[in-house]
């Protein structure tokens, strides 16, 4: 039996958008974690803003590099110091 014989043709179809734009997301965070591409320019290629473009990435587990080129996000706070 086919996939699409299964399920509604619209909802493979939805599974397979969803699957594409994850995907494609994990490739710009692939991307911007370690700076080959700023993460203004990932928001914008990702049509978000940058806040809920690092908010999404955060979740997702990648690190953010601050203009420093230090990573930022994930911090483990011992006795109230980094």
């Amino acid at each position: 039996m086919l996939l699409t014989e299964k399920y509604a043709v619209s909802d493979f179809n939805a599974a397979v958008s969803y699957a594409e734009e994850k995907g494609a997301m994990k490739t710009l965070y692939e991307l911007v974690e370690p700076g080959d591409i700023s993460i203004e320019r990932g928001a914008a290629k990702a049509n978000l803003s940058v806040e809920q473009f690092k908010k999404n990435m955060i979740l997702a587990g990648y690190k953010i590099r601050r203009s420093d080129g230090e990573k930022e996000g994930n911090f483990v706070f011992i006795m109230g110091r980094l």
